[in-house]
C-alpha cells in the first residue's frame, strides 16, 4: 500500500486506516461460492473517493490476488505431497539423529512435508514432534502457521 503525507484535516475521521470487506460471489452450475477478503485503505478523503470511483478495479485486483494465493497454495500442497511420499527414509534418519532445528534450511514445501510426516508419525503429539525435528514449541507454531497446517493437539 502506498501512502503519502497529508494534512491531518484531510482524514475522514480520527483513524489512519479503514477496513473494507469485499465479498466475491463465484457462480457455478452446482452452487454459488462466496469468499470474503479484507482490504485496508488509508482514511483520507482522496483515497476513499478514489476507491469508491474505481471499485471495479479494486475488486479485480482482489480477485487476482486471491487467484495467485490459491495457485501458490496448490503448488505448495502438491510439492509437499510429493516430498512426503518420497522422503520417509530421510525423515526417519533426521528424527533419529538430530537435536538441532532441521527445518531452518529447507524450502517451505519440504518443511511442510516433514512437519506432516512428524504429525502423522507421532499422532500430533506436540512434544514428540518438537523433539524429532529439534525445534521448540514456539518454532513449531510458527512453522505450522507458515505452512498452513492446523494447530497440533497434544496426545
Amino acid at each position: 500500500m502506498a501512502r503519502r503525507f497529508r494534512d491531518i484535516s484531510d482524514k475522514a475521521c480520527e483513524y489512519d486506516f479503514r477496513m473494507m470487506e469485499v465479498s466475491i460471489l463465484r457462480r457455478s452450475g452446482v452452487r454459488d461460492v462466496t469468499t470474503n477478503q479484507t482490504v485496508v485503505v488509508d482514511n483520507h478523503w482522496e483515497t476513499l473517493n478514489f476507491v469508491r470511483e474505481n471499485m471495479d478495479d479494486v475488486i479485480d485486483n482482489v480477485i487476482r490476488m486471491k487467484k495467485l494465493e490459491d495457485s501458490e497454495r496448490k503448488r505448495m500442497d502438491e510439492s509437499s505431497r510429493l516430498f512426503r511420499e518420497n522422503l520417509e527414509p530421510l525423515f526417519s534418519k533426521l528424527a533419529g539423529n538430530s537435536r538441532k532445528n532441521v527445518l531452518g534450511k529447507l524450502s517451505l514445501s519440504l518443511r511442510k512435508a516433514l512437519i506432516q510426516m512428524a504429525m502423522e508419525r507421532y499422532h500430533a503429539d506436540r512434544d514428540s514432534v518438537c523433539k524429532a525435528l529439534g525445534i521448540s514449541p514456539d518454532i513449531l507454531e510458527q512453522e505450522l502457521a507458515s505452512c498452513g497446517i492446523g494447530k497440533p493437539k497434544a496426545a
